[in-house]
């Protein structure tokens, strides 16, 4: 295995539970002022605790590359209160795990009700909380009565989707499929599929993207020879290109490459993947570099890591610092056809995306 050092500086990341966010200073004032006009004092009380909720469960999913909404100038209730994509969620509030059942309102039950009913721990006095499980809409339409209520008391054993199963579901799987009546392990079997599956980079030789990567929102970077008409992304990626070279780090002309934009903590970044085959030896190989950097207009978070690992440890791992002249961080690895690379994006004691592996199969 050859994993060629590209001279940056390197430490170890120590990341925080995925799951737990520490809530933002302007987190919590806007809990604190949303709730401030309710009179009756239970209700005030409530209604805090289900914004924390909220706006840590938003900072959840920013961390994990997902952009998600909700009306800040409204006191959420306790019905849909977020949204991701075309994707409905009920944020639940949890003041402790000692209660045996959830209450589920009927207005996150009817015409616009939600996809996922998200179960979120609440510690306001640590300005903390974390994303503890979920419920999908056809688990929980088997689980209500006939006849219509004001709400419904679902026993907390019923809430069996993961944290992970959830990214996983508003990442891979249309959001109308939750809606419909189905066997319960089938949205399961599907989307286990997914995160099971590998993103075939040899496709990239052929202009094409896989299955894999076309859930994932990758986008085809176009061919690195010379052309008219460069897309602004391939401007960014060849100046990039040129930068290396001046390195003494050359990309050749027959990489094909895909990019992938990923919110990592509130940052906006791009990260560009380049492939192309080896023949120097008996035994094809194949060559995969990354890069990670800002969106056009922002900056990369100083201490930001990308980590490359086989199936075994790490194989290469670089990260931002102020020494650094440049504004991008980038890794490469070298394997044989078929042999898989796992990619991870980090922050000093922060959170941590992983992303399904990449495999190169013949073109």
């Amino acid at each position: 295995m050859n994993t060629p050092s590209l001279g940056i500086q390197q430490f170890d990341v120590i990341p925080l539970s995925t799951d737990t966010v520490m809530l933002s200073t302007a987190s919590t004032q806007w809990a604190t002022d949303i709730c401030q006009d309710i009179p009756d004092g239970d209700s005030q009380w409530q209604t805090f605790l289900r914004a924390l909720a909220v706006a840590g469960a938003q900072q959840w999913l920013d961390a994990a590359g997902l952009v998600s909404t909700y009306p800040k100038n409204i006191a959420p209730a306790s019905e849909v209160n977020l949204t991701v994509g075309d994707y409905r969620l009920c944020v639940l509030p949890m003041g402790g795990l000692s209660d045996d059942t959830v209450r589920i309102s009927a207005a996150a039950v009817g015409e616009q009700a939600a996809h996922l009913y998200v179960l979120v721990d609440v510690q306001e006095e640590v300005d903390q909380v974390r994303v503890v499980t979920g419920l999908r809409h056809d688990q929980l339409r088997q689980l209500l009565p006939d006849s219509t209520a004001q709400g419904y008391d679902i026993p907390l054993e019923r809430f069996t989707v993961t944290p992970e199963q959830l990214l996983l579901y508003l990442n891979c799987l249309d959001s109308e499929t939750i809606l419909q009546p189905t066997v319960p392990d089938h949205i399961g079997e599907m989307v286990e599929t997914i995160a099971m599956g590998v993103v075939n980079a040899g496709k990239w030789l052929q202009g094409e993207l896989d299955t894999i990567a076309e859930q994932l929102a990758w986008e085809l970077l176009p061919p690195l020879t010379p052309a008219q008409g460069f897309r602004p992304v391939k401007a960014e990626i060849e100046d990039i290109i040129e930068e290396l070279a001046s390195q003494d780090i050359a990309i050749p002309q027959r990489a094909r490459g895909a990019f992938k934009e990923i919110n990592m903590a509130g940052f906006p970044c791009r990260l560009y993947a380049l492939v192309w085959p080896l023949m120097t030896g008996d035994i094809p190989e194949w060559s995969l570099f990354l890069i990670l950097g800002p969106t056009p207009g922002e900056t990369l978070p100083l201490g930001i890591e990308l980590t490359v690992s086989d199936q075994q440890e790490p194989l290469s791992r670089s990260a931002l610092t102020q020494e650094t002249a440049v504004t991008y961080v980038y890794a490469q690895v070298i394997g044989y056809w078929q042999e898989q690379f796992v990619v991870a994006i980090g922050l000093p004691n922060g959170p941590t995306i992983n992303l399904p592996p990449f495999r190169f199969e013949a073109p």
